[in-house]
């Protein structure tokens, strides 16, 4: 049970952290030229966040040192990897610097999460040698489909 819960708030959360990139670029400014403070205020949170886990745990006698190098090496390429991220969304949800018309948050973050889960699936099977089963590609190529779909305008589909 404790597994299904630790996967059902990271969503939750990864969810309010996408509806929330929005809303903060919601409020950048038609005047701005770059949304890099708000994606530093994003590391800062994360940092502040993760430091006061960290204090809880040695508080209650957790011992949070030990890992290997590789550990480090690979978390800091996530980082570098989620930076970038968060420097697109911004601008992304900004306005700023990419052109003269918005997409909507209903295309950029389903578009967004959805690419992530088909690269994840082709990295699973050809990067990691997980298998993967009928039913889970038939839902990969649902997820692209969806992807495909996002891009199609209603009057389209009506017509």
């Amino acid at each position: 049970m404790p597994q299904y819960f630790i996967l059902i708030v990271p969503a939750f959360l990864y969810a309010e952290y996408n509806l929330f990139i929005k809303v903060s670029g919601d409020h950048v400014p038609v005047t701005a030229n770059t949304t890099i403070m708000a994606t530093i205020a994003v590391q800062i949170a994360a940092l502040a966040k993760s430091t006061s886990f960290a204090i809880f745990l040695v508080a209650g006698g957790t011992v949070i040192l030990g890992l290997y190098k590789p550990t480090f090496f690979w978390a800091i390429l996530a980082g570098i990897c989620i930076g970038g991220a968060e420097i697109c969304y911004l601008y992304l949800f900004g306005h700023t610097g990419i052109g003269s018309s918005k997409l909507p948050t209903y295309v950029i973050i389903p578009f967004i999460v959805g690419a992530t889960i088909v690269i994840v699936v082709i990295a699973s099977v050809f990067i990691f040698r997980e298998p993967l089963s009928l039913t889970q590609l038939l839902g990969a190529a649902f997820a692209i489909l969806g992807l495909i779909l996002m891009f199609v305008e209603h009057t389209t589909l009506t017509k």
